[in-house]
């Protein structure tokens, strides 16, 4: 006998031979579906030898054994038996069936309800349980997300009944029984530190059809990571966790089933909302193990049935006896209004963690605000590189995808129209190396009119370290052009670290110098400027440096001159050395100044060229301190203005959102009103022609446009939104809206100015009430608005203090 045998069969009779013992493994599945059935229990008759069903419907393990019986279990289906014979390895798909008959309403009776008794031990044990709470890790994962639709299984599974239907049934069974519609992976490493650092980088990405996967960057991000945090996020939704620390005054919870599998036992736990109890919840089963009663497995879904119908599931493996860690995550999509032939498209997004690695040496200062980033060359990794992290190879029907999928995107040209879409969220159209700025083709307010212009920005495809750009404008009212230009250099596009020098010949809202916050896109430009009906004339040359010093906190320096006309009729007088008085509508500025922005918390994505915000649990601070300089590049006026700003929306479960927004402003000099403040009034309504109005979030919906105008003011704007939580019918979920806004300012040296609105010296109030969502038009839903002034600027005449309005949001 080879020497190589003897060494084996030396280790076999000495470790118990393993391998010769059987080996079970398998896949369960619906019988009627044929889809996966995920954590059914698995257990060798008589004993306590078993396992559960991964996501995917596969097990493995050693029976106790060569000769026993088996059983499934699963709630909801028929308990199976079946039994194994012999020493080999033995492969055992399992088909299971529902129960015939319906569950009965289930009623608790007065006493202790065991499944709370179990869900209170759960919720007693979170913070340890919980994967983000106290240990540090590093991971890989593998993720996968796939579109199509859902068959008929008894239609698809019978040729004969399949041939009778209509020519476009058959060829939509043909095409989707072969392929699906769109197929996306990705592999990610993160890595984690307590209590709030997490860095997740995708290191390859590949998306049916496209080259640039940019745009689908956030598709891995579709759940909640645990279960243990107080919500639960599903495709941006917040959901309360059935573990929440108030669950069970809110969740219905029913011990359905109980098994013990080696040392643990395992309590499969229903929940749902309870009855009357209006709230943004979950339903579906938890399995809790007796093992520091842990999650070991989650199915959840909306209790609410929406335009998207959702279900995901979590299992969670004990590694190294520290921690229960989610190891497999799964979410499910059915889209009702998206048909295919009528038959509604489907998605399902899969994440495989790998190479876990807990208490690595991490330190804080690996870490950025940035928790989302795209690799280099993401989107042309090797074959290797995926083979390395798949479980399992890419069936025929994924590769067909691939093939055919990338075909039809060569010859349609899908890239091109993915960014098209892009387009329209970020403003900017590319024409091969430079973009045309959609935002500056048509604007409209009550000074310029329609204002008519083009923007071209070049983009990455000319360079990744600068971009330029250029712009002119008419304006069909004031009859005037505009144009500027700027070049912008990136110098560290993780911190968001540039430099920029820009020239401007345009105009400026007059005394509007509230702050002025970016935007994340074309689509969520405010429609405050509509009303603006006083601006300034301004040549201006800036230069500017941006960056993230450090954690959340942005700086941006700039220094400028400018030129600046003021609005037709207005005059600022001032005093010489000679005791003169004189009259000029004309200003020299020269300015220096500071713009800090401080976001403690925030969530940012960094793709290829761009910066997502994905907001933050604290407030968002911003301050800014300008100063203006005489007797540099012609300038007259010696100044110093200070802004600052507060903004914070609370998500209140169960509640709904309140939000804040303060905003206040100093200037102590004696300055022309260009340097000053106009309150934000837009109300238009004249009620002998005009009855309705425009909502604008964070104005004075009461006030006047050009009402009030300050040298020091505060104001603050309140507004809780009630979500869909008062009413909730199956096509009818208004969202109400209560409002309250309010003023205080003052107006320094008011004999210096020949036109200027008065002063909130007393205060300004005004509340109000929307009702939004009360009509959909494709992406957008329309509401009303009725707002009230009281308080010492309450005006004679009780209509004359009404404002009504329309609102309009947008739905994605």
């Amino acid at each position: 006998m080879p020497l190589k045998h003897l060494v084996a069969l030396f280790i076999a009779l000495v470790y118990g031979c393993p391998a010769l013992q059987a080996q079970l493994s398998g896949r369960v599945t619906d019988a009627d579906t044929k889809e996966p059935l995920a954590f059914v229990a698995i257990v060798e008759k008589g004993t306590t030898n078993g396992c559960y069903t991964d996501i995917d419907g596969y097990y493995h393990f050693q029976p106790a054994n060569t000769t026993t019986v088996f059983v499934f279990s699963y709630v909801g289906y028929q308990e199976i038996e079946r039994g194994i014979y012999g020493n080999g390895n033995d492969t055992l798909n399992i088909a299971m069936r529902k129960n015939a008959n319906t569950t009965a309403e289930v009623i608790i009776l007065p006493g202790i309800n065991p499944a709370e008794r179990i869900i209170k031990a759960a919720i007693n044990n979170k913070k340890q349980n919980d994967p983000e709470s106290d240990i540090a890790f590093i991971y890989d994962s593998y993720n996968k997300l796939v579109f199509g639709t859902k068959l008929d299984s008894v239609l698809l599974n019978n040729p004969d009944s399949l041939a009778l239907q209509d020519t476009s049934t058959i060829a939509m069974y043909d095409f989707f029984n072969k392929q699906y519609l769109f197929l996306m992976e990705s592999i990610a490493t993160r890595k984690y530190l307590p209590p709030n650092h997490s860095e997740e980088t995708i290191i390859a990405n590949r998306v049916s059809g496209l080259k640039n996967t940019d745009f689908f960057l956030l598709a891995t991000q579709l759940q909640s990571f645990s279960f243990y945090g107080e919500t639960v996020q599903i495709l941006g939704t917040s959901y309360m966790s059935p573990l929440a620390d108030g669950a069970i005054k809110k969740y219905l919870f029913i011990l359905e089933d109980t098994t013990f599998i080696d040392n643990d036992t395992v309590f499969t736990v229903s929940f749902r909302p309870r009855k009357n109890k209006k709230f943004d919840g979950l339903k579906g089963q938890l399995f809790i193990n007796s093992n520091k009663y842990a999650l070991q497995n989650v199915i959840a879904e909306p209790n609410e049935t929406t335009s998207l119908y959702i279900h995901i599931q979590q299992q969670y493996e004990l590694v190294d006896q520290r921690k229960w860690f989610p190891m497999q995550l799964n979410s499910y999509f059915t889209f009702p209004r998206a048909l295919i032939n009528e038959q509604p498209m489907t998605g399902e997004g899969k994440s495989y963690i790998k190479n876990l690695k807990l208490d690595p040496p991490l330190t804080r200062k690996e870490f950025t605000p940035v928790t989302l980033l795209m690799g280099k060359n993401a989107g042309n990794q090797p074959d290797s590189i995926w083979n390395k992290y798949r479980d399992r190879p890419l069936d025929t029907k994924e590769t067909t995808t691939y093939h055919t999928v990338d075909s039809i995107g060569k010859a349609e040209n899908i890239d091109a129209q993915i960014k098209l879409l892009e387009s329209l969220t970020t403003g900017l159209i590319p024409m091969g190396p430079v973009s045309f700025e959609l935002a500056r083709l048509l604007r409209f307010n009550n000074y310029e009119g329609y204002r008519l212009g083009a923007g071209l920005r070049t983009n990455n495809r000319l360079s990744e370290t600068f971009d330029m750009g250029a712009y002119y404008a008419y304006g069909f009212k004031d009859k005037h052009s505009k144009y500027g230009g700027d070049i912008k250099l990136h110098l560290y596009k993780k911190r968001n670290a540039w430099t920029k020098l820009l020239y401007e010949n345009d105009v400026m809202e007059t005394a509007g110098n509230q702050f002025t916050k970016p935007t994340d896109g074309f689509l969520s430009q405010s429609i405050y400027p509509f009303f603006v009906s006083r601006m300034d004339r301004r040549e201006k040359l800036e230069a500017q440096i941006n960056g993230r010093l450090m954690g959340n906190l942005s700086v941006l320096a700039f220094a400028n001159t400018q030129m600046v006309k003021s609005f037709d009729h207005y005059q600022h007088n001032f005093t010489t050395e000679e005791n003169v008085k004189l009259f000029t509508s004309n200003f020299n500025i020269t300015e220096i100044g500071l713009t800090l922005r401080y976001a403690p918390g925030e969530k940012l994505v960094r793709t290829t060229n761009k910066e997502i915000r994905l907001g933050g649990f604290y407030p968002l601070f911003w301050f800014r301190v300008t100063k203006g300089i005489d007797n540099i590049f012609g300038s007259t006026l010696d100044y110093i203005r200070l802004d600052a700003s507060v903004e914070k929306t609370f998500r209140i479960l169960n509640v709904g959102d309140f939000s804040i927004n303060a905003i206040a402003g100093l200037v102590p000099q004696d300055m022309p009103l260009p340097l000053l403040y106009n309150a934000k009034g837009t109300n238009t309504l004249d009620y002998n022609k005009k009855w309705i109005g425009i909502t604008v979030p964070n104005t004075f919906e009461t006030m006047r446009i050009n009402e009030f105008n300050h040298s020091q003011f505060i104001a603050v704007h309140l507004r809780h939104n009630f979500k869909q939580l008062l009413i909730k019918r199956k096509n009818f979920k208004p969202n109400f809206v209560l409002v309250s806004s309010m003023l205080w300012g003052k107006m320094n040296n008011t004999a210096s100015h020949n036109i200027v609105g008065k002063a909130a010296t007393k205060g300004y109030y005004e509340s109000g009430l929307q009702i939004n969502n009360l009509l959909k038009v494709n992406f957008t839903s329309l509401g009303v608005g009725v707002f009230y002034r009281y308080g010492p600027e309450h005006l004679s005449g009780t209509i004359n203090n009404f404002a009504f309005k329309i609102s309009s949001t947008l739905n994605f």
